[in-house]
């Protein structure tokens, strides 16, 4: 029996920080995160994250291991003296989960990802009311 989907209104008012380099999967996550009523901003590189968490102030940051320059792995480094919770994304081999969740990702997802798996991620980290 196929587990239920997670109920999209779960995520209203989360606030999401995608940082991934490819601007495709960062169009495609806003617009998907945005359906569940979540605020998303997007930017490509760990540097335009570091500038954006002190006017969005995001509830969690879903971050692309491999970006270019300062990797996802430095980015995270700068969200724990934040404490912010980030999630990893990775198109890497399997492997990588087990280093991302070891250097303090509470999360990992691969690419491609699966919507609902994205989604049971994100809602952990829904605000109390």
């Amino acid at each position: 029996m196929p587990l239920a989907r997670p109920s999209m209104d779960e995520l209203h008012g989360l606030k999401i920080l995608v940082v991934d380099d490819d601007p495709d999967s960062c169009v495609l996550l806003a617009l998907l995160l945005a359906e569940a009523a979540t605020q998303v901003e997007t930017v490509g590189s760990s540097e335009e994250a570091l500038r954006q968490l002190e006017q969005f102030r995001p509830d969690v940051v879903i971050i692309d291991i491999a970006l270019p320059g300062r990797d996802g792995y430095w980015l995270l480094t700068q969200l724990k003296t934040k404490d912010i919770p980030a999630i990893a994304v990775t198109a890497l081999p399997i492997h990588e989960c087990d280093l991302a969740l070891a250097a303090g990702f509470r999360d990992w997802l691969s690419k491609p990802m699966d919507f609902d798996r994205l989604l049971e991620s994100v809602m952990r980290f829904q605000p109390a009311n």
